[in-house]
């Protein structure tokens, strides 16, 4: 007995050395992957590509506020301009695509093998499940249907991956393989195409796409309720940042995004910005992070991105102020280029940036180019966005941006503002062409965002307001 003590006590002794000398698992570090900047164009023309929130019918204030939902998601916009482009891999091996990443949307999919190009699949990239051995079998059928579009599949599991980068994986993630798609991707130019360009004019060489360019579909980083499996079967799952979290991959429940101030005065598509997984962007010079609150549904339930604006604010040495006389919910959508203002502010709004010059034809406001030339300006023009503080919600900040970088070209000679009226009462919009002036924090632990403006080289940080230096 005496001996068979000692033995034991001298294993449960060379366990405890051994437990002891095993390392501690290092403890995990926020992930970075660049975001390439995709540069599209579509065979629609200008005046039809701008208008697509126009079509969403289904009762926008239901479905941003309110849990009575339909399957319809004003989710997928302006395709033809610069768009927040990740690289991803499904399955084991990994099969790879090039999606938009979008925080106005809750599912991720993919083209799958039924999904040719007169299926609007237009890069011949296809999720084939036989070439998978971690397929995990098809779901439930998937009917989202966009304001000018819809796409139809079924829902799956399999791995999924951002990048070449093993450690931004999850093994285990829900997704969608769409079997027909009408609609923005479906509209792509691709180099066969012969139809009129984005102006109108014959069709050039450098208003195609190449393949490698061509967005497969959608990389989802919103809500799990804003799902289409939520919206018509109340059931949910984790978007993939979300699942980061859950197994323990990201040291924090967030990400932050962050494109480069000057990346729309590029001519070709590039890698130009990045998303961090589980931290914030600390590699730009940037100035302190200011957080909103993320607004709930009626019935308490996180769904989007969305967040109260109190007003906007003109100035140009003498401040002009609109002020919302109720609460206005508006989406931070990187899934849209433009922002999509109330009618009566917009238009009000265009005359004063432009001196009273802009003239609507339609689908945007056109003005002078030399309004992008703020040189020779004493004081430059800023557009202020004026947010409820998360700490004191009776308190506002504001976010800046000078109002030349809120237009461009849209032909050699001709110029847009990067606002627009919307359509659809109360869906309201700051898209990426307004979100790539800061380093943006989307932190669903605490449900709240984060904006921190971007000092630019080329320009003077004395924008920015005095609290925010």
């Amino acid at each position: 007995m005496y001996i068979r003590s000692s033995v034991l006590l001298l294993s449960v002794l060379s366990l405890l050395d051994l437990t002891s000398a095993a390392p501690t698992p290092a403890a995990p570090t926020p992930l970075r992957f660049p975001l390439r900047r995709i540069t599209t164009t579509s065979k629609k023309t200008t005046a039809h590509l701008f208008n697509k929130r126009d079509e969403f019918s289904n009762g926008a204030d239901n479905f941003l506020i309110t849990s009575n939902t339909t399957d319809a998601a004003p989710l997928l916009n302006d395709i033809d301009l610069y768009q927040y482009g990740i690289q991803v891999q499904v399955g084991s091996p990994g099969q790879e695509f090039l999606l938009l990443f979008d925080t106005g949307s809750s599912d991720t999919w993919v083209p799958s093998d039924q999904c040719t190009k007169d299926k609007g699949c237009l890069s011949g990239r296809q999720y084939d499940p036989s070439q998978s051995s971690t397929y995990q079998g098809d779901m439930d059928f998937v009917n989202i249907t966009y304001g000018i579009g819809s796409a139809t599949g079924h829902y799956f599991i399999d791995r999924l991956q951002v990048g070449d980068q093993d450690s931004l994986s999850v093994p285990s993630q829900t997704l969608v393989k769409m079997d027909d798609n009408k609609g923005p991707i479906a509209q792509q130019k691709t180099t066969d195409d012969t139809t009129t360009s984005l102006l109108g004019d014959d069709e050039t060489e450098d208003s195609t796409i190449e393949n490698d360019q061509l967005i497969d579909g959608i990389f989802a980083a919103g809500f799990p309720a804003g799902s289409s499996m939520a919206q018509t079967q109340g059931k949910t799952y984790l978007p993939f940042a979300m699942n980061l979290w859950e197994n323990q991959v990201i040291p924090a429940p967030m990400f932050s995004l962050t494109m480069e101030p000057g990346s729309t005065t590029a001519t070709e598509s590039d890698w130009i910005g990045q998303v961090t997984f589980g931290g914030v962007d600390d590699t730009k010079d940037a100035a302190a992070i200011q957080y909103t609150s993320v607004l709930q549904r009626n019935d308490g339930v996180y769904s989007h991105w969305m967040a109260s604006v109190k007003g906007f604010q003109y100035d140009n040495g003498t401040n002009t102020n609109f002020h919302f006389t109720s609460p206005t919910h508006f989406l931070i959508d990187s899934g849209s280029n433009f922002i999509y203002l109330p009618e009566a502010l917009s238009n009000q709004l265009a005359q004063l940036v432009s001196n009273g010059t802009a003239q609507w034809d339609g689908a945007t406001y056109n003005v002078d180019c030399a309004l992008m030339d703020d040189s020779a300006l004493e004081t430059i023009p800023v557009f202020n966005v004026m947010f409820p503080s998360q700490e004191n919600p009776n308190a506002t900040f504001p976010m800046s941006v000078p109002v030349s970088r809120l237009i461009g070209k849209n032909g050699p000679d001709q110029c847009v503002l990067f606002f627009v009226p919307s359509k659809v009462n109360n869906v309201f919009t700051l898209g990426n062409l307004w979100l790539r002036n800061f380093v943006s924090v989307f932190d669903f632990g605490q449900y709240r965002m984060g904006f921190s403006p971007l000092f630019d080289t080329a320009s003077d940080s004395s924008l920015l307001p005095d609290d925010l230096l």
